[in-house]
């Protein structure tokens, strides 16, 4: 199962920069950002690959929480893109018809979700990792725990 989940997280990032390289997603700076999460899942999952040990699971499960982190920031920025359209197309639109032709606009709200779920996929392959209980049972054993 574990290795399943560790071929849908590549297939996910492999996948997802093709998409950014196809509709030149690289115009400002800011559409870096998925390029740069996602050669960090990738660089970590390489990492766990090679040497899948507690350290290296460890950095994973980070990195993981910032590349899911990190897809907060593109759905603001579809969502501003998809407003500033608005505003530019029709000025005087207001209230609840903006928001919801802001949320239907040509920017996609939810494509950034991909980083979202390659960053779970990537939790979900070190959650309860054989690994990190190695290690957890190792370093109990050098330092034990008081029982106060």
């Amino acid at each position: 199962m574990r290795r399943l989940i560790l071929l849908l997280a590549l297939i996910g990032i492999v996948a997802t920069v093709a998409e950014l390289l196809l509709i030149e997603h690289s115009k400002s700076p800011v559409q870096w950002i998925p390029f740069l999460m996602l050669a960090l899942a990738a660089l970590s999952f390489g990492w766990v690959i090679v040497s899948p040990n507690a350290l290296s699971l460890r950095v994973l499960q980070i990195v993981m929480v910032i590349v899911a982190l990190s897809s907060a920031i593109g759905v603001y920025e579809h969502f501003m893109g998809n407003l500033e359209f608005q505003h530019e197309i029709k000025p005087n639109l207001a209230g609840w018809p903006l928001i919801w032709r802001t949320l239907k606009g040509g920017v996609p709200l939810l494509a950034p979700g991909i980083l979202f779920q390659v960053g779970l996929l990537g939790l979900l392959y070190s959650f309860r990792h054989p690994d990190l209980k190695t290690a957890m049972a190792v370093s109990s054993r050098i330092m034990p725990r008081d029982a106060s």
